[in-house]
């Protein structure tokens, strides 16, 4: 499939389903579109200090949100 990339499909979910809860860890609950602004700042950070297009970049995390 071509044409489209992951960010593309995960904005419009986020348009579409921006107030239906996306995550739920415990007693946390994150919206599609709490989520999306995460990801968004997560983004813009990643720019500020030089992560580009093609950049592969590695995230270690744990299971929560």
């Amino acid at each position: 499939m071509t044409g489209w990339n992951f960010a593309e499909v995960w904005d419009s979910v986020a348009r579409e389903a921006g107030d239906r809860i996306a995550i739920v860890c415990g007693d946390t609950r994150r919206s599609f579109a709490e989520f999306e602004d995460r990801a968004a700042r997560l983004a813009s950070y990643l720019a500020s200090h030089g992560v580009g297009t093609g950049d592969k970049v590695a995230i270690d995390l744990l299971n929560r949100v």
